[in-house]
């Protein structure tokens, strides 16, 4: 009995040396190599043993191990697509490296991301994408990182990739509608908005993303010169924010525009009254009133302007136009004297000439 188990023991010790002795030399160097870490040389000998032996799935598969270990992924999946259609037999330890090495490039990106390291971190997402082509995540993250690069263009080229992978993520279109928009497609940016607005619409648990994308849709008309339907998105919008001052400043300003002062006035006074500081809405409040040809209202709107900006020359300067036109005209030249008197504080070169 004992003989019989030694000579089993024997015969398993014979295939194996076989085994061994039949795999390419070209194979097991570059296996020897790859252990040692000595990449080229590795790299060299695997490809040899593609060129001699092209119907061997393990050739391309150490190919591929080479190729990832030097972060070359293109061509790794190329070689692992070429192992894998000659035979599955690698299927496991391929997915295996790919789970490792995505892994690790994910969270150098995510290191590098939060080191303010943008150039950096988006060639470690570009890296993961490369190596789950189908991960979403890694999408929005190098898109995250090629906006704060400022290269808009990128980061919707790949949120596109991402929708089209899952084209029901309503966050995931919202997002890609903001690209569009911070890369000035605001066309295609309108177009998104308005998949995301009527998908959230009815949606109570988004009626954050539903604000979101009517208020871009607002903007992005507005950004198009397209006043008429920027007018009647931003009261469509007012009607989810009815206290949001950008999109009542918005409002009123191509209210201005269209020389359409009256509700020019009620837009910028609903600001400046509500918020006696601010500036631009205490400003524009008294300019619609003096394009309107409303004088005496205009006035108390530039005197206030002028306490929260007191060396502002246009404030001053306006103020005397109204004092005139109201019949004030020694106000009306107080006022011009201190317009002039700015002017010439800001360009002392100009009035020494």
């Amino acid at each position: 009995m004992k003989k019989i188990l030694f000579l089993l023991s024997a015969l398993t010790l014979i295939v194996t040396l076989l085994f061994i002795h039949c795999q390419p030399a070209e194979i097991s160097s570059a296996k020897s190599y790859l252990n040692d870490n000595k990449l080229d040389m590795a790299l060299e000998q695997a490809n040899l043993a593609v060129e001699k032996y092209p119907d061997n799935a393990t050739a391309y598969f150490i190919l591929g191990k080479v190729y990832a270990e030097k972060k070359d992924y293109d061509k790794m999946a190329e070689a692992f697509d070429k192992s894998l259609e000659i035979s599955k037999e690698h299927a496991r330890e391929i997915d295996e490296i790919k789970e490792v090495h995505w892994f690790t490039a994910f969270k150098d990106g995510i290191d590098n991301f939060k080191n303010n390291n943008m150039e950096a971190a988006a060639q470690n997402f570009m890296d993961a994408v490369k190596l789950k082509p189908d991960d979403i995540n890694a999408y929005k993250n190098l898109a995250l990182a090629y906006s704060n690069l400022g290269e808009n263009e990128k980061a919707v080229s790949s949120l596109k990739t991402a929708v089209d992978i899952k084209p029901d993520d309503i966050d995931l279109k919202k997002t890609l509608g903001i690209a569009y928009y911070q890369a000035h497609q605001f066309e295609k940016a309108i177009e998104t908005f308005q998949q995301v607005a009527e998908s959230t619409q009815s949606d109570t648990s988004n009626t954050d993303t539903y604000a979101l994308a009517i208020q871009h849709i607002a903007f992005s008309y507005d950004q198009l010169g397209k006043s008429e339907k920027a007018i009647e998105a931003y009261q469509k919008a007012l009607e989810v924010f009815p206290g949001n001052t950008d999109l009542i400043y918005n409002l009123g300003r191509l209210y201005y525009m269209q020389e359409n002062y009256e509700k020019a006035i009620e837009k910028f006074k609903e600001i400046a009254d509500a918020d006696p500081t601010d500036y631009d809405a205490v400003y524009n409040t008294a300019m619609s009133y003096l394009r309107a040809g409303k004088n005496e209202e205009a006035i108390p709107y530039f005197q206030k302007a002028i306490e929260i900006r007191p060396e502002s020359f246009d404030a001053w300067n306006n103020l005397g136009v109204v004092y005139v036109r109201a019949n004030m005209p020694e106000k009306g030249k107080a006022a011009f004297d201190k317009a002039d008197e700015i002017k010439a504080a800001n360009n002392p070169k100009q009035t020494q000439e």
